[in-house]
C-alpha cells in the first residue's frame, strides 16, 4: 500500500512532465514575416516543425480555411537574402576583417536553393550583384569590398529600400542583413518615426550585426532596434561574439515553416488586421497582415455602369419628354425652397449677433468706471479706475522687472493643453493591449494600487516601473528607479527622454510598441 501511494505521485508527475515537453519545444517559435496574395496569407514561422494537424488560422474575426503547413524548402520561391555593408571609413579597422567573415560564413551556410545578393550604401544603395546562387563568386565578391571616405545615410537607405521591396512584390520569404556601427550622418531627411512606420508595413525581416567604435551606443541602440521590430535578431562584433557564431545564427531560418490559409472574401478590403495562428500543439502566434482588396469594387463599377441602348431600341417617347420637363419643373421649385430656407438661416445669425453685441455693450456699462482687478490664476492685468494714463503695455510680460509702469495684457493660460489615446501593445502576445488618456501623467508597473497601467503578467516589471507624462504637449519617459531599467529603443534611459509614436519601450522582458493621438 506504501509502495503504491509513492508510486502514483510520481507517475503522474512523470505524465505531466512529458506533456510539457512538446508546449517547451514550441515556446520560441515566432513569426518572421507574412505575405497576403489576393487568395491567401502566408505566415513565416521559426522554431516549428512543418507536420499539419489541427491548425487554425484567424484573422481579425474570420476564420480562414484550408490551413497547411509546408518546409520553407518546398516552396515555390527560393528564399532570399539581401547583404547590406556599410563600407565607410567610420567602421572600424580592427572589425572588417570579421565582417568579411560574417559574409562569406552566411554564404557558406547558405538554405537550399537560397539566392543572395550583395550591396554597399553610402548616401544610397549600390548592388554589387543580383540575387544568385553562384556561392563561390558572391564569396569572392564580399573579400574584395574596399571601404570609402563617405557619409553614411542609414534611415534614407533603409527608407528607400522597403518602397522597392514593396513595388518588386517578390512571393517568396525575404531578409535584410545589415552590417554597419549605426551611425546615420544625414541631418535632416527621413525621420526615424517614418522609418518605423514603414517597417510596420512592410515587416520585412531585418537582422543587424554593429561594431563599436567607442561613441556609437546610442547609433547602435537605434539600428538593433530595427530587428527586435521585425522579429530578426542583433548581433555585436567583439569578444563575446566570434563571426563564426554570428553567421552560424543565420542556419536557423532554413529551417522555417510556412502556414498557408484561404482567405475569406469577407475581410478583402485592403485593411491592415491582426491575425491568429493556433497550431496543433496549441501554439498561439499573433500577427500583422495586409489585406489584399477583393472583386467588390469591379462588382459594383459593372453593375452601376449605364445601359448602353441597343440598335434596336425605340427612339424617346414623347411622354419621357414630358416626364423630363416634370423634373426640371421639380428641381426650380426645390432651389427656390433651398434659398428661401438659406436666407432666413442667415436672418436668424443676424439677429443672434445684434443680441450677443447688445448684451456685451450692457455689461460693458455696468462696469464702467468700476475698478478691474486680476482673476486667480490669470496673469492679464489692466489700469484700475484711478487711471494711470502713462503706463506702458508691454505684450507676452508679467510685469517685467519690477517696473510697477510696465503691465502684460495676454493670459499666459490661453495655452491649450492637448488630450492623447495612449496604446501600448505588447509586441510578442498581441492579446495585451493597453489605452488611456493622457492628459497629465501615468504610471506602468506590476502594482494595481499604484499603477495606472498594470502589466501584472510578468514579474520583470516593477512594481511602480516607469512613467509617461505630457509636458505642454511634448511626450515624455522616465525610469522610476525599476529594477531591470526602461530600455527605449534598445537604450536605457537615464532622466526623461522623448517618446515617440512608433517607438518601442522595453520592461524587463516586456516590449511594448508605443502610438498615441490627439483626442482635444
Amino acid at each position: 500500500m506504501r509502495l503504491r501511494k509513492l508510486v502514483t505521485p510520481v507517475i503522474s508527475l512523470f505524465i505531466a512532465m512529458l506533456m510539457f515537453i512538446p508546449a517547451a519545444a514550441s515556446s520560441d517559435a515566432k513569426v518572421m514575416m507574412t505575405r497576403c496574395s489576393d487568395k491567401d496569407v502566408k505566415v513565416y514561422v521559426k522554431g516549428t516543425s512543418s507536420s499539419d494537424g489541427d491548425i487554425t488560422c484567424q484573422i481579425g474575426t474570420a476564420e480562414c480555411g484550408d490551413v497547411k503547413a509546408q518546409a520553407e524548402s518546398q516552396d515555390d520561391n527560393p528564399m532570399r537574402t539581401l547583404l547590406m555593408l556599410d563600407n565607410s571609413l567610420s567602421v572600424p579597422k580592427e572589425s572588417r576583417e570579421a565582417v568579411t567573415q560574417i559574409l562569406n560564413g552566411i554564404i557558406d551556410g547558405h538554405a537550399d536553393k537560397e539566392e543572395i545578393r550583395l550591396a554597399t550604401f553610402s548616401d544610397k544603395i549600390s548592388y554589387l550583384s543580383e540575387y544568385s546562387t553562384d556561392y563561390t563568386a558572391l564569396k569572392n565578391l564580399a573579400s574584395s569590398i574596399s571601404y570609402q571616405d563617405q557619409e553614411t545615410y542609414l534611415t534614407d537607405v533603409l527608407y528607400d529600400l522597403l518602397g522597392e521591396f514593396q513595388k518588386e512584390n517578390y512571393e517568396g520569404y525575404q531578409r535584410i542583413v545589415v552590417i554597419s556601427d549605426g551611425v546615420d550622418n544625414k541631418p535632416i531627411g527621413i525621420t526615424k518615426e517614418e522609418l518605423y512606420d514603414a517597417i510596420q508595413k512592410t515587416p520585412y525581416p531585418t537582422y543587424t550585426i554593429g561594431m563599436k567604435n567607442g561613441k556609437n551606443d546610442e547609433e547602435l541602440g537605434n539600428m538593433f532596434a530595427l530587428s527586435r521590430m521585425t522579429n530578426a535578431e542583433n548581433f555585436c562584433i567583439d569578444e563575446d561574439n566570434s563571426a563564426a557564431d554570428i553567421a552560424g545564427a543565420f542556419k536557423e531560418d532554413g529551417d522555417l515553416t510556412i502556414y498557408s490559409a484561404v482567405l475569406p472574401d469577407s475581410i478583402k478590403n485592403g485593411s491592415a488586421q491582426s491575425g491568429r495562428l493556433v497550431l496543433a500543439d496549441k501554439t498561439e502566434l499573433g500577427f500583422n497582415a495586409q489585406m489584399p482588396f477583393g472583386d467588390t469594387a469591379a462588382v459594383s463599377l459593372e453593375t452601376s455602369a449605364p445601359t448602353q441602348m441597343s440598335e434596336s431600341a425605340e427612339p424617346t417617347t414623347e411622354t419621357e419628354d414630358v416626364k423630363a420637363d416634370e423634373g426640371l419643373g421639380k428641381r426650380k421649385i426645390m432651389i427656390i425652397a433651398g434659398g428661401v430656407i438659406l436666407l432666413a438661416l442667415i436672418a436668424a445669425v443676424i439677429a443672434i449677433i445684434i443680441i450677443m453685441l447688445n448684451k456685451k455693450k450692457k455689461a460693458a456699462n455696468d462696469i464702467k468706471g468700476q475698478p478691474v482687478v486680476p482673476q486667480a490664476g490669470g496673469s492679464a492685468y489692466m489700469s484700475n479706475a484711478s487711471g494711470d494714463a502713462d503706463k506702458t503695455v508691454i505684450l507676452g510680460a508679467d510685469g517685467m522687472n519690477g517696473d510697477d509702469n510696465t503691465v502684460s495684457i495676454f493670459d499666459n493660460n490661453a495655452y491649450k493643453k492637448c488630450e492623447y489615446m495612449l496604446t501600448l501593445t505588447d509586441q510578442h502576445d498581441y492579446k495585451h493591449i493597453f489605452q488611456k488618456k493622457l492628459s497629465g501623467q501615468l504610471t506602468i508597473g506590476r502594482d494595481s494600487g499604484k499603477s495606472d497601467i498594470v502589466i501584472d503578467y510578468d514579474k520583470s516589471v516593477s512594481g511602480v516601473h516607469c512613467m509617461i507624462s505630457n509636458k505642454d504637449n511634448r511626450i515624455m519617459i522616465n525610469d522610476l528607479g525599476s529594477s531591470n531599467k526602461t530600455i527605449l529603443n534598445g537604450r536605457v534611459i537615464t532622466g526623461e527622454s522623448d517618446l515617440y509614436s512608433g517607438d518601442v519601450i522595453k520592461l524587463g522582458a516586456v516590449e511594448l510598441k508605443v502610438e498615441y493621438s490627439i483626442l482635444s
